[in-house]
């Protein structure tokens, strides 16, 4: 299937959220975030990279993702907000790498491969 090569308008903004796939555990969240916008428009670029917001008229006043939200400020750059799932918040808490004992041929103080055989010792 090939991607539109116009954007897709909603009516809603729940209509986006759900056809972009946002999931719904956010939903809240960006309601409260965009709630003083006065938005009126609401669609995804042929990109399918985010949903595009404006009001009635003027300019976008809010770019949202699957895990953050941008909203552009005057001169500078956009004020981000991450959302609760599926965001790639860079403070969030990290998976701790595991790290596998070494062993080592006794005979050749070589660390072995994976299968624990030496190839010297063979």
């Amino acid at each position: 299937m090939t991607a539109p090569r116009t954007r897709r308008q909603f009516p809603t903004l729940t209509a986006a959220l759900a056809d972009f796939g946002v999931p719904q555990e956010n939903w809240p969240k960006i309601q409260e975030i965009v709630a003083d916008l006065d938005l009126a428009q609401f669609w995804i670029p042929p990109s399918r990279a985010h949903i595009s917001t404006a009001g009635a008229t003027g300019p976008i006043k809010a770019y949202i993702g699957k895990g953050s939200i941008d909203i552009p400020q005057p001169g500078g750059e956009p004020l981000r907000h991450w959302l609760p799932v599926n965001s790639p918040n860079p403070s969030g808490p990290r998976a701790a790498v595991r790290e596998l004992p070494v062993q080592v041929c006794p005979a050749h103080h070589m660390q072995l491969p994976a299968n624990g055989q030496c190839e010297d010792c063979e």
